[in-house]
């Protein structure tokens, strides 16, 4: 039998695993490169960006603007409105399919006593 078709591997367990965590040198060093080369010009990096949203989307100014704050208020009172509206209708169905649960019940129920009493006058 060949080793191409029992599955088993030529290399170690020990040598897969430390293939496995070694990583690629050619595509990491290049971004290393590009980003020291980003640093020592003095061209601001994406990531010093993102904070300074953050902190102005955050700051007290604001989150007390009372423009903001109505307008905050009445977009959560429609998105109540409209999932109180939805729980109602999801409440509705739930009424019809239990009801219609509860006929098919009683017509088994009707279909096995039936069946019983005709069994009973048979006998």
């Amino acid at each position: 039998m060949s080793e191409r078709g029992s599955g088993k591997s030529r290399k170690s367990p020990a040598s897969k695993a430390l293939a496995s965590k070694q990583p690629a040198p050619k595509a990491a060093a290049p971004k290393k490169a590009a980003a020291v080369g980003r640093k020592a010009s003095g061209a601001p990096s994406g990531k010093s960006k993102a904070p300074a949203k953050r902190a102005a989307a955050a700051s007290p100014a604001s989150v007390l603007d009372p423009p903001a704050l109505l307008a905050r208020v009445v977009k959560l009172e429609s998105e109540r409105d409209r999932l109180l509206a939805e729980l109602e209708k999801a409440e509705s169905r739930i009424r019809a399919l239990e009801e219609g649960r509860d006929q098919v019940l009683s017509r088994i129920d009707w279909v096995i006593d039936s069946l019983k009493s005709l069994i009973e006058s048979e006998q």
